[in-house]
């Protein structure tokens, strides 16, 4: 199988081939999609009430389609999601310019692999980028917006998206070691 590696130089996301995974939070296998995290259970690290956390992920492209991820200057990060009761929140979004580059091309049968790096303020402050949730403790999942079938950059919406069910990881735990 092909591999697509990319590698960007960016604070909320570094990008680079993802080999080697311990325990595999599995989506969407059946729907030509795997989004895979390394782990199931992350920890935080905080000091002077700034939040991190790396969590890769790999994309496999199993549709039998080229799909396009919009991205400004490769940036293209996931974002997080946390369950509250049966609801699905934004719980953090990195910080990405707002410019508009060539599609990020992910063939059929090839894989992207990144990390979603995570630098936020808890408690929530103005001056910095926060969580959005007031408990950071508990089950995320990653969801990849800008992922589309087509991509015409001179045309909006730029392109068909790809189902939420494809652009969506499996649920993992974030422990918050304040708790």
């Amino acid at each position: 199988m092909r591999r697509l590696y990319a590698t960007l130089a960016a604070s909320s996301l570094l990008l680079a081939g993802c080999d080697g995974f311990g325990a595999l939070a599995l989506a969407s296998d059946e729907q030509g999609v795997v989004f895979r995290t390394s782990d199931t259970r992350y920890t935080l690290s905080i000091a002077d009430g700034i939040a991190k956390l790396e969590i890769p992920f790999t994309y496999e492209n199993h549709t039998g389609r080229t799909l396009h991820v919009v991205n400004c200057n490769g940036m293209a990060p996931p974002i997080l999601e946390k369950r509250e009761g049966e609801r699905w929140v934004l719980a953090y979004a990195p910080a990405v310019p707002a410019c508009l580059s060539a599609a990020i091309r992910i063939r059929d049968g090839d894989t992207y692999g990144g990390t979603l790096y995570v630098d936020a303020a808890v408690p929530a402050r103005r001056d910095r980028q926060s969580f959005e949730v007031e408990e950071v403790e508990g089950t995320y999942r990653l969801v990849w917006p800008g992922v589309l079938y087509d991509f015409d950059a001179t045309r909006y919406p730029f392109g068909e998206e790809v189902e939420l069910e494809l652009r969506t990881g499996e649920e993992f735990f974030i422990d918050d070691p304040r708790f």
